[in-house]
């Protein structure tokens, strides 16, 4: 296998907790056997460290391409040069005496001191000397470069790192009498090259020499303006030329240096690639999908076929999180112990069953495409009212919808929110209805749409659930089983939500209206249940503002996973959810998506938390408080108390009805009232038997 690569291999076997990063490679011969160069690499992994490394990505750059990068930099900087300088020589002969080449510097390097890269390349035996034969620059045959890296390693040895630390600035220029050359070197790191962690960095000198004739026309300009000076006079003049010769040097070597970073910055330019798959992979970690596609995509085969990997992995996920709460799939990313296995604990939940009423007679008269955009709307309305209140839906029944609070994550006040949500429901069902008032009248169905929506809050297991090849995220448990019975009985009473006494009791007080309407025990169930109607939420619920936020971010989180739609619902009392349409929906050339974009998508950025519901009425409270108290009587064995308490109710509805039967039935079956049996704390009926007020709703027959 190749080197670069068993060095990561090596540090995943022996060290997984190291944190991931980028290192280079000493000089080497390619596989191809034909080219001599350095290998950049770096750990594609999800959790920064290598104990997940999924593999590495590599890129080589070749010491043939830097070279010839040196000889063009180097032609532009003697050009530059001569034309300030105005000097009589040639391009070509200065460039015969001049070099610009790059040398090994990393200490731990097997290289150290060879010669990487040269201006020189164009010579047959320069190209051995950085081909194979891995020569060190003092030995080399050119004598400009032997010279040059001779001079720069009795100054500042190779490879002594402290000492070079130590020049924060390029090497001074120095000059040789042996070959009158002016030398001056730079020390490059990838450090100053490369963002991110470097495991093993790379060091690298570039050093310049020129010859000193390149400056003569300068010199000699000068020297002609002091011709006419006294002799006491000449060596100012010549300290004059030095100085200026200093200052032409100096913006010759910060244009060289400049020009080989810039070489240097050029060859590793595919480290921004890297960074941009790195974030794609913090993306993936963390299911943040809402910035979209990068904006290029790399020249480079294997680098852009990464890029498209990594937007399918996303694109897979954004799906994956329309079948599953987004909290599960981020379990299952981030590889948490229990998020792939199967796992269940109990926890103590809020559960919403969801119905639409008469929906066998609307499936029965819409056609298919009709039936199907119906359906598409309404659900797409409901889950984002139940996410808007901090739910997860569980699960899509046909037209109905289970949805949860508390699982998999903490909701505060989770049966208020489920409350408020079903509230919040009842509302936007309204306003669909009025939306598809025409296409239900044109198919004879002369109803009006509504929903029936049961809610229970108890302890279940909840967690991955099934066997070991197949297996969801729900909950399971007779709190569940006693929400779906819920829902039914909103049949019975004609009412759009039911409650359990379970989750009534631990509403926040005087936020809702609520109204008791029955004791039943009902199939499946031995213990009695009490019935609660959810008619309003009267005022804001408490610690509102944190609710909203945390609702929002759960929001927020299922809209990027699924594509970064924002679907606003407006809920406030008094506005419409949804705007009315005259004319049936266009249904062909995605007219179904453009409707639905237009109307169910036009919601208001956040849930309101109150007020909701029917604005308040002093005759339908006055009318709930006698029915409550008409309820109690009734149970307690005073028929006569009961009947008189149903005779204050003005507003007469289906429970009220249904209660006057149960009266009427106890009159005449007990007369009006029940003894009271001190020592069973109870009324007892004549036969001694103690008085049982609960409905049994053993069968199915509402």
């Amino acid at each position: 296998s190749r080197a670069w690569y068993a060095v990561h291999d090596e540090i995943q076997r022996s060290d997984p907790d190291t944190p991931a990063g980028g290192m280079w490679s000493d000089l080497y011969l390619f596989n191809s056997g034909q080219e001599i160069g350095l290998t950049y690499s770096y750990p594609l992994t999800l959790c920064r460290h290598y104990s997940c490394m999924a593999g590495v990505i590599a890129a080589d750059l070749e010491t043939t391409s830097m070279s010839e990068y040196c000889a063009s930099n180097l032609r532009q900087v003697v050009e530059s040069t001569l034309e300030q300088t105005s000097s009589p020589a040639s391009i070509e002969e200065i460039m015969d005496s001049s070099a610009l080449f790059v040398v090994q510097n990393s200490p731990e390097s097997t290289k150290l001191g060879v010669l990487v890269a040269t201006s020189w390349s164009g010579n047959e035996t320069s190209k051995r000397e950085i081909g194979a034969d891995f020569v060190l620059a003092v030995n080399s045959s050119n004598r400009i470069v032997r010279d040059a890296a001779s001079r720069v390693n009795e100054l500042l040895p190779f490879g002594d790192i402290e000492k070079w630390t130590a020049l924060a600035d390029p090497l001074p220029w120095t000059w040789t009498s042996e070959n009158d050359q002016l030398i001056s070197a730079v020390r490059l790191i990838s450090a100053n090259l490369l963002g991110g962690t470097s495991v093993k960095p790379l060091e690298l000198v570039v050093i310049l020499s020129l010859p000193v004739r390149l400056f003569a026309g300068v010199i000699d300009g000068q020297l002609e303006q002091v011709e006419d000076s006294v002799n006491g006079s000449v060596r100012a003049a010549r300290d004059t030329a030095e100085r200026s010769h200093v200052t032409i040097i100096a913006v010759v070597v910060a244009g060289c240096v400049l020009a080989t970073m810039i070489a240097m910055i050029a060859g590793c330019a595919l480290t921004a690639r890297f960074q941009e798959l790195e974030r794609s992979m913090l993306e993936i970690r963390s299911l943040q999908f809402g910035r979209g596609e990068p904006e290029f995509h790399s020249r480079i085969k294997e680098i852009h076929h990464m890029q498209e990997t990594f937007a399918a992995v996303k694109n897979t996920l954004r799906v994956f999180g329309k079948f599953v709460p987004h909290s599960v799939v981020q379990g299952i990313v981030r590889n948490e112990p229990n998020a792939r296995v199967l796992n269940v604990k109990q926890r103590e939940v809020t559960i919403l069953f969801s119905d639409v009423a008469n929906f066998t007679a609307i499936s029965e008269l819409l056609s298919e495409r009709e039936l199907l955009y119906f359906l598409t709307k309404y659900l797409t309305v409901m889950t984002y009212v139940v996410e808007s209140y901090g739910g997860v839906v569980g699960e899509v029944l046909g037209d109905g919808i289970l949805a949860f609070w508390n699982t998999p994550d903490d909701v505060p006040d989770h049966a208020a929110l489920a409350c408020a949500s079903a509230l919040a429901q009842q509302e936007c069902v309204r306003d669909l209805g009025e939306e598809f008032h025409d296409i239900f009248l044109r198919r004879g169905f002369a109803g009006s749409l509504s929903i029936r929506i049961g809610i229970n809050t108890g302890r279940v297991l909840t967690g991955n659930i099934g066997s070991r090849d197949k297996m969801k995220f729900g909950c399971i448990g007779d709190s569940v089983n006693a929400a779906s019975r819920l829902e039914e009985l909103c049949k019975r009473y004609e009412v759009g939500i039911i409650c359990s006494d379970r989750t009534a009791s631990v509403l926040p007080p005087d936020c809702f209206e609520l109204r008791e309407l029955d004791r039943v025990r009902v199939k499946g169930r031995q213990e009695p249940t009490t019935l609660v109607e959810v008619i309003r939420l009267a005022e804001k619920l408490p610690n509102s503002a944190a609710i909203a936020s945390l609702a929002g971010q759960s929001r927020r989180a299922n809209s990027e996973m699924k594509g970064g739609s924002s679907m606003h619902c407006c809920l406030s009392a008094g506005c419409s959810c949804l705007p009315s349409r005259k004319h049936g929906p266009n249904l062909g050339d995605g007219g179904m998506e453009r409707s639905l974009s237009a109307t169910a998508l036009k919601m208001a950025r956040s849930a309101h938390f109150g007020p909701l519901g029917p604005p308040p009425s002093p005759g339908r409270l006055q009318d709930h408080a006698a029915y409550v108290a008409a309820l109690h009587a009734y149970q307690a064995g005073d028929f006569q108390v009961a009947f008189d308490e149903l005779g204050r109710i003005i507003r007469r509805d289906k429970p009220v009805a249904l209660l006057r039967e149960r009266i009427d039935q106890a009159f005449l079956t007990y007369g009006s009232r029940l003894d009271w049996n001190g020592d069973l704390g109870a009324p007892v009926t004549p036969d001694g038997e103690t008085w049982d007020c609960t409905l049994n709703l053993l069968e199915k027959r509402f």
